[in-house]
């Protein structure tokens, strides 16, 4: 019986590490390094779009963007709004060249309902911004197709909705971007995005990874944890100035994560987590490491 259990936690660490091997490309929001391409728009290019009058009758603003530098646009803003007869709209999205090889990360699918608050108009699908720091990577919901950064629609006697949840929120300036690549590499990349609303948005800066993300296997010299087994808290040690670090149960689930994590020394308790085998990844810079804990 214990051998069948060590053997299916080898399996169980196996799948959690080879998936996490296969995906191991991310980026920080905000941060770049050698293995990114990155540029600075010098002076931040901002984009209003025209409110027509009548519908089409002025072209919609729109600035593309290469977002890892392969010379060929991969998404692109555009703005565009429009009023006629009572009624009217304004619209601030990102779209996507090629829907096969880009994907953006979704916010959420906002809801637009009729005045009797039951007849459901249309929904809309809203782009997620993301504060300086997040980790962009595959845990999150990648779609490729338009996504709005705001919009506003309204009809006399009919409706009147909109959504500038991002405006309240100045601290969340970054959009996420998957590349897919031919050989199964997967690239993301991040734009940082000021000022939007209504019909307007300014862009700022861009960075993609270009290269994939080295991975540190066990390396006791440069993490230490102990003691392993342990019954409640768990030591680290470690060389890194800074670094994140996330905490998998033994089914792969994310249980704990804590990023920026300074000083050569963190104590974690696993007192209030069942007895069990659980997987720490550390990441520092394009460095990643992977440990099994055991809770008695």
């Amino acid at each position: 019986m214990r051998k069948i259990f060590i053997i299916l936690h080898c399996m169980i660490f196996l799948v959690i590490f080879s998936a996490l091997k296969s995906h191991s490309q991310y980026i920080i929001a905000g941060q770049h390094d050698s293995g990114c391409y990155f540029f600075d728009i010098n002076p931040d290019t901002t984009i209003t779009g025209p409110y027509n009058h009548p519908p089409d009758s002025l072209p919609p603003a729109i600035y593309r963007v290469d977002i890892n530098g392969d010379g060929f646009d991969d998404v692109y803003f555009y703005s565009r709004g429009e009023w006629i007869n009572g009624a009217g709209g304004s619209e601030s999205c990102l779209k996507i060249m090629d829907t096969t090889l880009c994907q953006v990360a979704l916010g959420h699918i906002d809801s637009c309902y009729a005045d009797d608050g039951i007849t459901l108009i249309y929904t809309t699908k809203m782009v997620k911004f993301f504060k300086k720091n997040d980790t962009i990577n595959q845990n999150l919901n990648w779609l490729n197709k338009t996504q709005y950064l705001t919009y506003t629609n309204w009809m006399i006697y009919h409706h009147n909705c909109s959504d500038n949840g991002f405006i309240g929120d100045t601290s969340r300036h970054y959009l996420a971007i998957r590349l897919l690549t031919p050989g199964n590499n997967t690239f993301y990349g991040w734009i940082k995005v000021t000022n939007v609303q209504f019909l307007t948005v300014t862009v700022q800066e861009f960075a993609c990874r270009t290269s994939p993300v080295a991975i540190v296997e066990e390396s006791p010299e440069i993490v230490k944890i102990f003691p392993n087994p342990t019954t409640k808290f768990i030591q680290i040690e470690t060389r890194w100035p800074e670094y994140d670090l996330t905490i998998y149960n033994h089914y792969g689930i994310e249980i704990k994560k804590k990023s920026n994590v300074t000083g050569s020394r963190t104590l974690i308790d696993l007192s209030d987590r069942s007895c069990g085998v659980y997987f720490f990844r550390f990441v520092y810079g394009d460095q990643m490491l992977i440990k099994k804990v055991i809770k008695q």
